[in-house]
């Protein structure tokens, strides 16, 4: 039935591209939606779709780093509905479908803990925003603000197949939480706060459950960004979680973030900085350059060029993974308005035991 369901949204998806206006890979944005698309006097919502599915294989290096196996087949689709009946109410409801189609996982990795299930059916977001003079309002399911990598970790927004090693093994990946959001742009400042429900616990297992109310103290996240021009923007981000109730153990994050596009070239980068009182720590950071070129073949529209270079040292005791270095280079084809294919290459090296290898992944997507 599952596997009927997937096949279906599927299906619905490329259907839907093909009737639909489309959208230029350069400018889509599939989390982060441009008011300005979405004005009731130009529409009452905005539906947009993805896609995707990747081949990787590993020589069992990129599996200790982020939990996948030697060889797996992923496949994601996701479909995100806004509406807006008026100019001050915004409702956003985000599906998404992740699957291993493969996962041959192998003995040298048994102990690393994962999600053994290999299906997931989820909202990413679900929530209703109050536009109100100079301010945004929002409650629900929504995407906690830290970093900018959030608003570029799907495939039609990522110029590589995957996201930086820190987002896998430190942030605890696409994080959603339940509670109050605020947004304010006073001037070519940015700030974003929310009070929420919290992690259930230190690692990225610890994500809560939608719509669910953590006993703990409440969450509180905000990112400052300063944005001068459209071309660069710098940003720094707050997390902090109470693990118990008489505030003894706490999770600490903070991030550091800035973008630069310089003609064809976007160039990005973050860093993170965490503690789980009292004792341990975590740091990592990633820095990526991608250069774009306009092709306009009658089969072939555009193709970028990138490498990224991240590192993280995560919770040795909490999750079992070494301090890893990771370098990586991308081809990317954009066949259409929509259609695209990425191939991968990386080395990988585990700083503690000295071990050093690589893996190659392959990703072939559509987005509207």
């Amino acid at each position: 039935m599952r596997r009927w369901l997937l096949v279906c949204l599927l299906a619905a998806t490329t259907c839907a591209q093909e009737d639909s206006l489309g959208v230029a890979l350069d400018s889509f944005d599939f989390e982060a939606f441009d008011p300005e698309l979405i004005e009731l006097e130009q529409s009452l919502y905005e539906l947009h779709g993805r896609a995707d599915l990747t081949l990787q294989y590993s020589d069992g290096l990129t599996a200790l780093r982020d939990r996948r196996s030697r060889h797996a087949v992923l496949y994601s689709a996701a479909l995100s509905l806004a509406l807006q009946p008026s100019d001050w109410f915004l409702f956003l409801a985000e599906l998404e479908i992740e699957g291993v189609g493969d996962d041959d996982f192998s003995e040298s990795v048994e102990s690393v803990p994962r999600d053994d299930s290999l299906l997931e059916i989820e909202f990413d977001q679900l929530f209703v925003e109050l536009e109100l003079d100079g301010f945004e309002l929002a409650l629900g399911w929504r995407y906690v603000p830290f970093g900018i990598e959030r608003h570029a970790y799907s495939s039609v927004r990522n110029r590589f197949v995957d996201r930086p090693t820190p987002f896998q093994v430190i942030y605890p990946g696409t994080y959603s939480d339940t509670g109050l959001f605020l947004e304010i742009e006073p001037g070519a400042l940015s700030i974003e706060a929310a009070i929420t429900s919290g992690l259930e616990g230190a690692d990225r297992d610890g994500r809560p459950d939608m719509f669910t109310w953590n006993t703990l103290p409440p969450q509180f996240a905000a990112r400052i960004g300063y944005e001068p021009g459209d071309d660069i923007e710098v940003g720094v981000s707050g997390l902090v979680t109470w693990l118990d109730d008489d505030f003894s153990e706490a999770l600490w994050l903070l991030g550091l973030d800035a973008r630069l596009e310089l003609g064809r070239w976007s160039i990005r980068g973050e860093a993170l900085f965490g503690r789980v009182s009292p004792s341990t720590e975590r740091f990592g950071y990633y820095l990526e350059a991608v250069y774009t070129q306009t092709v306009n073949w009658d089969w072939l529209e555009r193709a970028w060029y990138g490498a990224r270079y991240d590192a993280a040292n995560p919770d040795r005791e909490l999750r079992r993974l070494e301090r890893t270095q990771r370098g990586s280079l991308v081809l990317g084809l954009g066949f259409s308005e929509s259609f695209f294919l990425k191939l991968q290459l990386e080395v990988v090296a585990l700083e503690e035991s000295g071990n050093v290898g690589g893996g190659v992944q392959l990703q072939l997507g559509v987005g509207w």
